[in-house]
């Protein structure tokens, strides 16, 4: 069932029960699961269920001693969670001879002073995760030679141990949620040359590239040779863009959580998307760093305090002109030099005769506080060179196209605009020497928002029209009915073509 949380589900008591029985079984592999708030005392276990147990998992408010070793020789899971926030775990410097074999433990909101001399004997252990808890010295953690994934989320640790560098196998390294983490000491990160995935966000301490002193925390430098071989999904809070190298190779990811600037994102988004945003920065910036391939990549991508920035098509997208193939949302927000989303005009440079669909998977979009924005689209007719098959044909100096024209947004579903006082409509399509609207109305396939659901339009002083059309004679009023009756501007000036129905809709001055 779905979960009150995101990324999170919701399994009826009574299939939880059943799966449990069955998994304590011999034959299933002997799993002891016990969820108990009452829970003090470790688990009494006959010698037989310890011999043959493959998996334990505690959850508890507090246990007040634990076993002084854990005998369970074929145990390959052992996770402890408390529900007492950093309940104070001690444990004996023997607690894991028992279990050499154990291949994933996982410990969970809990304080550890420092960790068992018997630490070391677990040579077989792939994944550690030691999640919201308050770790002091747990530098032992590199003598785990064999581990791949390791897992700190959330945890209260203020450095980073050097020793981690040990961990020539590491995969996954995982420290999303640790503010308080202040150092990684330098080197650390570049020794890690097996790493996959890197998720170290909202760590900000990064020593910069300038400068001849010695560094006193590790360097985004060290990130790039491991782009350059495993390396594919990174999480990263970068504070100002020049502590990026030139030719940090952002184009090798898979995956990606990457922020400039002030760092607000959603840091619960564990399954995040390929996701960028830019705060404080300048277009200019951002191409003279190694960030600008990975713009047209996005799935989410958002943009605050962008100054200079005019138009995110073609500004970001002057060399292949095929527009943003992956971007599924895209949030603009106080840029307030930008006048248009995009704005087509044969200055694009392209060689073929049609526009690009632009945006073709966005779903989401949310404009807000942009002082300067004039519209969504812009298009200048004459700019635009059709195919001899396209229908087209000319009256003054008034150029009707239809098929030549993008089909806008063709999976929009949520559209948001608000703060905008210069805005007088959504899609401006124009003759560039007349400055007239065009005439779209011919066009029988005109939809530029097909699948919209839900429109918030919000404190637009301005607003006239979501689209102006002209009529056959020219006109550029409001648009007519079947009947010849003029719609009202209370109408929002909006031809039918334009948009389809939608359900939610919502104007606030």
């Amino acid at each position: 069932m779905d979960g009150d949380k995101k990324e999170c589900v919701k399994m009826h008591d009574i299939i939880r029960d059943v799966a449990i029985s069955i998994a304590k079984t011999k034959e299933h592999g002997g799993f002891i699961v016990r969820c108990d708030n009452d829970l003090e005392e470790w688990l009494e276990m006959h010698s037989s269920e310890m011999e043959e147990c493959t998996a334990i998992s505690l959850v508890y408010k507090k246990i007040k001693k634990h076993p002084d070793s854990l005998v369970c020789p074929k145990l390959k899971l052992l996770s402890l969670s408390s529900r007492d926030r950093w309940a104070k775990l001690e444990l004996s410097q023997n607690f894991f001879e028992g279990i050499k074999k154990i291949e994933v433990l996982a410990f969970q909101s809990v304080h550890i002073q420092s960790l068992p001399a018997s630490w070391q004997i677990l040579q077989n252990i792939r994944t550690l995760h030691l999640e919201c808890c308050d770790l002091r010295d747990i530098s032992r953690i590199g003598g785990l030679v064999m581990l791949e994934i390791l897992s700190l989320i959330g945890s209260q640790i203020e450095e980073l141990p050097k020793e981690i560098g040990n961990l020539q196998h590491l995969k996954v390294l995982d420290m999303t949620k640790c503010k308080w983490l202040n150092r990684i000491p330098p080197g650390v990160l570049s020794r890690l040359t097996t790493l996959e995935e890197l998720k170290i966000f909202p760590f900000s301490s990064w020593s910069s590239l300038e400068g001849n002193e010695e560094k006193t925390s590790a360097c985004l430098d060290e990130i790039t040779p491991l782009l350059d071989r495993y390396l594919k999904v990174l999480n990263v809070w970068i504070p100002n863009v020049e502590f990026v190298p030139r030719n940090f190779p952002f184009k090798n990811l898979t995956r990606f959580l990457i922020a400039v600037g002030l760092p607000y994102i959603d840091e619960n988004d564990y399954l995040f998307k390929k996701r960028l945003r830019l705060h404080g920065v300048s277009p200019d910036s951002i191409k003279q760093s190694g960030i600008h391939p990975i713009v047209k990549k996005c799935e989410v991508l958002e943009l605050a305090l962008v100054y200079d920035l005019k138009n995110l098509f073609p500004h970001f997208d002057e060399e292949e002109q095929d527009g943003f193939s992956w971007l599924r949302t895209l949030k603009v927000y106080c840029c307030k030099e930008m006048e248009y989303v995009v704005k087509f005009t044969s200055n694009n440079n392209r060689t073929d005769l049609h526009v690009p669909n632009i945006f073709p998977l966005l779903e989401e979009l949310y404009l807000g506080g942009l002082d300067g924005l004039k519209g969504i689209f812009h298009y200048n007719s004459d700019d635009l060179q059709l195919p001899p098959t396209d229908h087209q044909f000319v009256r003054k100096e008034r150029i009707s196209i239809a098929s030549s024209l993008p089909r806008g947004f063709p999976q929009l579903q949520r559209l948001t605009v608000s703060f905008c006082p210069s805005l007088e409509e959504i899609i401006s399509v124009r003759n560039r020497k007349t400055d007239d609207p065009i005439n779209t109305s011919t066009s029988d396939d005109m939809i530029l928002f097909p699948k919209l659901t839900d429109l918030t339009l919000g404190c637009l002083p301005s607003l006239i029209s979501l689209c102006r059309a002209i009529d056959d004679e020219g006109s550029t009023g409001p648009p007519k009915d079947a009947d010849g009756v003029e719609s009202s501007t209370d109408n929002m000036n909006t031809p039918t073509e334009i948009l389809v129905p939608f359900r939610s809709y919502s104007n606030q001055q």
